[in-house]
């Protein structure tokens, strides 16, 4: 047993019981997806022109890999239950590879990708709620949704917190993903307090994502499973539709979005860049596959494929980095 294993073990016989790891799941994601919500209540300020392109992009940056995953799936015969895992984009990985380019260039895309991975993120969480989750209690659901208008009435008041931790504990009675249910409540809940906004994003990025990211990497990882060896043909079926599959995507939502409704969208260069950091998925996907699946031999041959996923991101991020920005050019 290695450190990381015997931390997690503690931990597992702790307080917390056996299953530390959903009370972390329903507990930490919840506050970081409401903290997304506040983003995209933020970024809807914004001309619906300016929104209209990347949530397209997204939904192409979705689509399309999902669609290469289950076609390989099939011809494969691999757990294709799975194929959200190469759906969402890492909204936290995206901002810190984006931090290393030039305030020009990030200047440029910071908005796009921002609306773009808050929508793949909330859409992917969509599909979970869904598609994996079949026990709605009728009555609970009344209460979510009683709980949901009345906030919506308190939106601006000092009432709304309150209310938020009501509709999160009513959630995991009721069916829905708790991880939805904040999202929506983030999306509802107004507040001018940016002191507020700040400490709620150095929550969910500092606390909620690392301690999040280790429960799930703890019971689908070891220092074996890093190994390239490790990998099979749904490990690289997971890689293939990811890396491949996400630009394009991306790139075709984009076209779709500019041709069809005159969207405005980025140059080719930037939406490349965008299609490029957007292969950044971790916290999501994992949430994904440890709902989609609870074998742990298909758990941890794609935990494996999701770090070789991100490592590839960022070799990708640093090439553009210092080969193709114009401030590296001159």
């Amino acid at each position: 047993m290695n450190l990381w294993e015997g931390v997690a073990h503690l931990v597992s016989h702790s307080a917390l019981g056996a299953g530390w790891r959903e009370q972390l799941l329903n507990i930490l994601m919840p506050i970081f997806f409401f903290y997304v919500g506040q983003e995209i209540r933020l970024a809807t300020k914004e001309s619906s022109s300016s929104l209209l392109s990347p949530v397209f992009a997204a939904i192409g940056g979705m689509a399309i890999p999902a669609a290469i995953f289950l076609a390989l799936a099939a011809t494969f015969s691999l757990p294709a239950r799975t194929f959200g895992v190469v759906m969402a984009t890492d909204l936290p990985l995206v901002l810190a590879a984006l931090a290393l380019f030039p305030k020009a260039t990030s200047a440029k895309v910071r908005h796009y990708i921002l609306v773009l991975a808050v929508a793949d993120d909330v859409g992917s969480i969509i599909v979970l709620a869904l598609g994996f989750n079949k026990n709605f209690s009728a009555a609970w659901i009344t209460a979510q949704v009683a709980l949901i208008a009345l906030l919506y009435l308190a939106r601006k008041k000092s009432i709304a917190l309150p209310l938020v931790l009501v509709g999160w504990w009513i959630s995991l009675h009721s069916g829905f993903q708790p991880t939805v249910i904040a999202a929506l409540m983030g999306v509802i809940v107004t507040t001018s307090n940016k002191r507020f906004l700040v400490v709620l994003e150095r929550i969910s990025y500092f606390i909620c994502i690392p301690l999040f990211l280790f429960a799930l990497l703890s019971s689908g990882l070891t220092l074996h499973g890093l190994s390239i060896t490790s990998m099979n043909s749904y490990s690289y079926a997971l890689l293939a539709a990811r890396i491949i599959g996400k630009p394009i995507g991306i790139f075709f939502g984009a076209w779709v979005a500019q041709k069809f409704w005159r969207a405005q969208g980025l140059a080719m260069k930037d939406l490349w860049l965008v299609g490029t950091l957007s292969t950044f998925g971790l916290s999501v996907s994992l949430l994904f596959l440890h709902i989609a699946t609870k074998d742990p031999e298909v758990i941890a041959h794609a935990t494996t494929a999701i770090i070789y996923i991100n490592m590839l991101a960022a070799l990708a991020a640093t090439c553009w980095r210092y080969f193709l920005t114009r401030a590296t050019a001159a």
